[in-house]
């Protein structure tokens, strides 16, 4: 439930880095990128950004027998084929959900009105290490 949360967190984030750019020259020719308009002079910019990518799935856990789900019915054994390619992509889009997080240097949750909410230090490593353990669960 708690990684649940966290991945929603994660791609509130990163919906939020699709705000306003602005952009605009200071007197000594100097073009600047601000989230707010600092000067009149200020333009908008339309910026893309990638659609992040999506956190894979919890690894399985050892609590339920093999060849039942969480209900205990029976069901056949997937292709050992299918089940290394689906290891792959989520260790794939876990690393690259890691990558993500080293790379941002400041993380922010929008508020109510739609206002800024840096996360904590503390937040961010909570982020790092949670992606760093699905890392480590989906990769050999």
């Amino acid at each position: 439930m708690r990684l649940i949360l966290i991945c929603c967190v994660c791609l509130t984030l990163s919906a939020a880095n699709a705000s306003e750019v602005y952009r605009w020259v200071d007197e000594n020719g100097v073009v600047h990128y601000s989230d707010r308009p600092v000067v009149e002079a200020a333009e908008r910019v339309a910026v893309r950004t990638p659609r992040a990518p999506e956190a894979p799935p919890a690894p399985p856990t050892g609590d339920v027998p093999a060849g039942s789900d969480a209900q205990g019915k029976l069901f056949a054994e997937p292709d050992p084929d299918q089940v290394d390619a689906q290891r792959s992509a989520n260790c794939e889009a876990a690393r690259a959900r890691l990558a993500q997080l080293e790379r941002a240097p400041r993380l922010y949750r929008e508020g109510p009105e739609g206002e800024r909410q840096f996360l904590a230090d503390e937040e961010i490593e909570l982020l790092r290490d949670e992606a760093r353990e699905l890392v480590d669960a989906w990769c050999d």
